[in-house]
């Protein structure tokens, strides 16, 4: 069965992982699926094999990552994390997804300012803004790493945007392609 944080219209819920594991293995995790949905993270392990954020319209999802791991994936690399309406804030910790999708115009963001992404399989970013690597909050370091797949930066990418921060992204795999349609600021 499903595991949904904010399940109804109107509804509030709220996850804090500060330790442990949370294992959502059987079905999709999802944060918001007609109301609101947070999940925080500042210690422990997440592991899904699919997260959807912000499923249905006027849900919300929240994903607030201050330390922690945070791992969505499945034996074939398809496994999908899913940031249709919500907002991703990534300040420290490690993500780790086969496939990430940020599409959905400015209703779905993801502001990385320190830690490490891992994509492996696919990306899609393309929600009308620049993806920042190492973003707006000063002296944090943020590491992306692509070692597989397609992946699309829709509107371009800017590492280290703000003073002190430092952004890095690692490219390796015999296949992987990156596509940026827009500015690439370092």
């Amino acid at each position: 069965s499903a595991f949904i944080v904010g399940s109804s219209s109107g509804a509030t819920g709220t996850v804090v992982v500060t330790g442990g594991f949370l294992l959502v293995t059987n079905n999709t995790f999802t944060l918001g699926s007609s109301g609101i949905g947070t999940l925080t993270s500042s210690n422990g392990t997440v592991l899904a094999t699919n997260l959807v954020m912000g499923s249905a319209a006027g849900s919300t999802g929240t994903l607030n990552i201050a330390g922690g791991t945070i791992v969505v994936t499945n034996s074939t690399q398809t496994a999908s994390f899913d940031n249709r309406l919500g907002t991703v804030t990534m300040n420290s910790g490690t993500l780790t997804v086969d496939q990430l999708f940020v599409t959905n115009g400015s209703s779905s963001t993801f502001t990385f300012n320190g830690g490490t992404l891992n994509t492996s399989s696919r990306t899609s970013i393309t929600n009308g803004s620049a993806f920042l690597v190492g973003g707006t909050a000063g002296s944090r370091t943020a590491t992306w790493n692509i070692t597989g797949g397609t992946n699309v930066l829709g509107n371009g990418m800017t590492l280290g945007s703000a003073a002190g921060s430092t952004g890095t992204v690692v490219v390796s795999g015999a296949n992987t392609v990156v596509t940026n349609m827009g500015n690439l600021v370092v």
